[in-house]
């Protein structure tokens, strides 16, 4: 413990002494650049806010009849989606937090909330099956996913992505699944505030905790009209902010800024 903080304080000691010269640093969510606007190290350090880009011609949606037909998904359930590479071992991922959403869940008779499944990508099984023991509704597991276009059949067969991370960045996963016409519902924490829109591409519920997270995902699912308009608005929201030819052109502004400047 004592080493590495020795080798922070080094860290730290280098950029203070390096970091002189006018740098122009981008961060991709509203709260990666208020991060940025409060460090010292980057105060007088130019700052633009750009999001990650997509892919839309590979991350676009599938039919739900096609692609739960090829993985063989139930056709008259509701798909909850969830992808844990971590399992529950990595807890920055929230799947603790998921699974108590989930047994709230199955303790409710909500005519909109019968018939659910819970699907997991990215992990064989939970290293506990206690996780999921209490959950009336089945639970299957996809494993991991080796290719994009089995990853957009999984997002494409969902009726929702649950992105409960702690933190994130910016939340890819939860782009690529509105990319895939799929609401998410995730903690309105980090850069998923910046990729979720509350009540229009899915929902954002209160930080780390469950009845909020059960609350949500209850909201997108239950209504299948809503839904549907959730999962287009989603699709919309990709077009409008994550195209590669959106996101490059504000890199050329910026980078055209720059040479101006000298």
């Amino acid at each position: 413990f004592e080493r590495g903080l020795k080798v922070n304080e080094k860290t730290w000691n280098t950029k203070v002494k390096y970091w002189k010269n006018q740098m122009n640093f981008v961060a991709t969510s509203n709260w990666m650049m208020d991060c940025a606007k409060k460090s010292y190290l980057l105060k007088n350090h130019s700052k633009s806010l750009i999001p990650y880009p997509i892919d839309l011609n590979s991350w676009r949606p599938i039919s739900i009849e096609v692609s739960r037909s090829i993985l063989g998904i139930n056709p008259e359930t509701k798909v909850i989606l969830f992808g844990a590479i971590g399992g529950m071992e990595d807890k920055r991922k929230g799947a603790q937090y998921l699974i108590e959403a989930l047994k709230i869940l199955s303790q409710k008779k909500s005519t909109g909330i019968q018939n659910l499944q819970f699907i997991v990508f990215g992990k064989s099984k939970f290293k506990n099956s206690n996780y999921t023991s209490k959950l009336n509704f089945p639970v299957t597991y996809l494993g991991h996913l080796h290719d994009d276009v089995a990853l957009r059949l999984a997002y494409s067969a969902a009726n929702v992505m649950i992105v409960p991370s702690l933190l994130e960045a910016f939340g890819q996963t939860a782009s690529e699944a509105q990319a895939c016409g799929t609401p998410v519902v995730a903690f309105d924490t980090g850069g998923l505030s910046d990729v979720v829109d509350h009540k229009v591409t899915g929902a954002l519920a209160e930080p780390l905790n469950p009845e909020s997270l059960a609350f949500w995902i209850e909201w997108v699912i239950e209504d299948a009209d809503r839904n549907k308009t959730l999962g287009e608005n989603a699709r919309i929201k990709a077009l409008a902010e994550w195209s590669q030819e959106k996101i490059a052109a504000k890199y050329y502004s910026l980078y055209d800024s720059v040479l101006e400047k000298g």
